[in-house]
């Protein structure tokens, strides 16, 4: 594939992406769920970097490795944000009444959810052996944004198990397991800018 068409595919990509955010805010807004407008910040993320990505492609190796770098700095500002959310809303701090989402809107949300999660690992797996470091950036920044969905996955199958498990499990779980997501995206950014570190020298070794 062309690089013009790579890059109309992943311009418009990134329209559908921007789109993606434009819903989950609202929705998020709507319900009055500060994780599911967290979540929502994900797409923002990697809107950005699919821009970032559509405007160094024909770029220098070096642009393209600093094009890297900033996709690991959004994701790791992006991961402290949601960290900041998570721990908001566990201690209290936000503490409104949200709307439950139950029937057929529960199951499309939570099916929706699963099959981004499923793409982008499939898109991670796929873009690991790529030359091009800016390719397995956009599947890392995916990879990463598409577990804070869990947290709203994790938070609709509450509501289904809540007269099956002890509420004290499940609030255990979630406490868990948003702080464990948050940990993960920061962790995946760190992991970026180590990269850009190390590609950076073998760079400089090769006289490039």
């Amino acid at each position: 594939m062309g690089k013009k068409m790579t890059k109309r595919i992943t311009f418009i990509s990134a329209i559908v992406t921007f789109l993606s955010f434009l819903y989950k805010f609202l929705l998020g807004y709507v319900s009055k769920s500060i994780i599911i407008v967290a979540t929502a910040l994900s797409s923002l993320c990697v809107f950005f970097c699919k821009i970032i990505f559509v405007k160094r492609l024909t770029k220098s190796r070096k642009e393209k490795r600093h094009a890297y770098l900033l996709m690991g700095f959004i994701l790791f500002l992006y991961g402290l944000l949601f960290l900041f959310v998570v721990l908001a809303k566990l201690s209290g701090l936000y503490d409104i009444e949200e709307k439950v989402y139950e029937g057929w809107q529960s199951l499309l949300l939570s099916l929706v959810i699963v099959v981004m999660f499923i793409l982008s690992i499939r898109g991670y797996r796929s873009a690991a052996d790529r030359t091009d470091i800016m390719v397995l950036g956009l599947k890392e920044v995916g990879l990463a944004t598409a577990l804070s969905d869990l947290i709203v996955l994790e938070g609709l199958l509450d509501d289904y198990f809540v007269d099956r498990v002890d509420a004290d499990i499940l609030s255990k779980v979630h406490e868990w397991l948003s702080l464990g997501v948050s940990s993960v995206i920061i962790l995946i950014s760190l992991i970026m800018m180590v990269r850009f570190v190390n590609r950076t020298r073998l760079a400089i070794k090769n006289g490039e």
